[in-house]
């Protein structure tokens, strides 16, 4: 990690003066989403993640040239939740929420859609995925540990049944691309449902989140490995130095990064790191003083 990384990330999670609250200090903002200090503060270790810092990141990752959809986890909770379709204009309010209208009239041209799920029972992360072209869905968790086959029989039931919400959900904000003429009509409510676990680490019950978030950047793959303080520390400078964050250019100032990336040497100005180069000539280095010379001058005794 490069010094001006370690000093934002640094600026981001370190402690407050005594008597000074910063909580609400925005680090991240992108399509309308705001992420403050006490919210990123979530990717500290043996934390559960925050619902706000996986939607900012599912925003990132959305491109409107993509075939790839990345829908925020504000989209699960809502279609989990019985009583939205109940409400007046519940429609407007779920598109507009979610930032739908960017997928407006593309619905043929989708691959897949990557929604993570947060089952509140137990703060427990996972992924939907959700293939068109095949007609799957895919549930894409990771093992739990250290529960009995019960209560993961019961957990399992759970987020199927979660998944068939979305499901269905799915189904009613798409419906208009599916109707009409010379546009693929998908019953995504039919769709075949797998639930695989694709956890190939070692993955503790409060990593799921940041799992879901690796699966995630790799648009539907899974991680070849998973270290949780390194992914935590990776998503977090992600999250801060993305270009798209429109709090990039504050923070950097705030950390006392004035400068641009591009003028920000590697080796910190004044601090010197040796290398193997630096080691084999270590006996050149003035150490001290420059001694006076010792010899007479000509014409003194």
């Amino acid at each position: 990690m490069t010094l001006p990384d370690w000093t934002l990330l640094n600026f981001v999670f370190r402690e407050p003066c005594k008597g000074v609250d910063d909580s609400s200090y925005v680090v991240a903002s992108f399509c309308d989403i705001i992420l403050t200090k006490s919210e990123i503060d979530y990717l500290r270790p043996s934390n559960k993640i925050y619902p706000k810092v996986m939607n900012i990141w599912a925003a990132y990752l959305s491109d409107k040239h993509s075939d790839s959809w990345f829908l925020p986890a504000s989209f699960g909770e809502r279609a989990c939740d019985s009583k939205l379709t109940t409400r007046r204009n519940w429609m407007t309010t779920i598109i507009e929420e979610c930032g739908l209208h960017r997928f407006n009239r593309r619905f043929k041209h989708c691959s897949k859609i990557l929604v993570p799920l947060l089952d509140v029972t137990s703060n427990h992360w996972f992924l939907l995925v959700t293939r068109p072209a095949a007609k799957v869905v895919e549930i894409w968790d990771t093992k739990q540990q250290d529960i009995s086959a019960s209560t993961r029989t019961y957990f399992e039931s759970r987020r199927l049944n979660m998944a068939i919400c979305v499901m269905k959900f799915l189904h009613k904000v798409f419906s208009n691309d599916m109707t009409r003429p010379r546009d693929t009509c998908y019953h995504i409510r039919s769709f075949q449902i797998d639930n695989l676990n694709v956890s190939k680490n070692n993955v503790d019950r409060f990593d799921s989140g940041v799992y879901v978030m690796k699966q995630m950047q790799g648009f539907g793959e899974v991680p070849s490995q998973f270290q949780s303080i390194h992914e935590r520390s990776v998503v977090s400078l992600s999250i801060v130095k993305d270009p798209k964050n429109e709090k990039l250019k504050s923070m950097k100032e705030a950390a006392g990064l004035k400068q641009t990336e591009r003028s920000i040497p590697t080796k910190p100005v004044g601090i010197h790191t040796y290398d193997e180069a630096d080691s084999a000539n270590c006996d050149n280095i003035p150490k001290g003083r420059k001694s006076r010379s010792h010899r007479r001058r000509r014409g003194h005794r």
